[in-house]
């Protein structure tokens, strides 16, 4: 189930961030994709996905605003041309739950980014989100 979403994610809509955050700001670096983020209706569903992130990879846990993040670095990074996904970030529904169990964001590092910028992609629950840190750089924090 995770790995069929976030694979999923990378081919369907990992390469139009880019170029969606092109359109908005030509001039500027291009972003490199980051992470995988996925949101949960309930703290099962959670627990559940953490349970099959660790047979995918090192899981590491921090308490961000009072909700925990789970990071899980692959094993097996997904790779196409000069895209690699090697980042899944999940989310505790401790104060907010989501409609579903999923991907809700692809997450791209652009440095120098004084504030991160989101944009939505019509028609699906996903938003590309674009900051000044890689998840490599935000794990290596806790």
């Amino acid at each position: 189930m995770i790995k069929q979403q976030f694979t999923d994610a990378f081919t369907q809509f990992a390469r139009e961030g880019i170029a969606r955050f092109k359109n908005v700001s030509p001039a500027g670096p291009a972003p490199r994709l980051s992470h995988v983020c996925f949101k949960f209706k309930n703290a099962e569903a959670y627990e559940s996905y953490i349970t099959a992130a660790r047979e995918l990879g090192a899981v590491k846990q921090e308490t961000f605003k009072g909700k925990q993040i789970s990071w899980c670095k692959l094993n097996a990074p997904l790779r196409k041309n000069e895209l690699t996904l090697e980042w899944l970030e999940l989310v505790e529904p401790r104060f907010e739950q989501n409609d579903f169990d999923g991907v809700t964001s692809i997450g791209y590092c652009v440095p120098g980014l004084p504030e991160p910028i989101k944009i939505p992609l019509p028609g699906t629950p996903v938003v590309f989100r674009y900051q000044s840190q890689h998840a490599a750089e935000l794990v290596k924090k806790t």
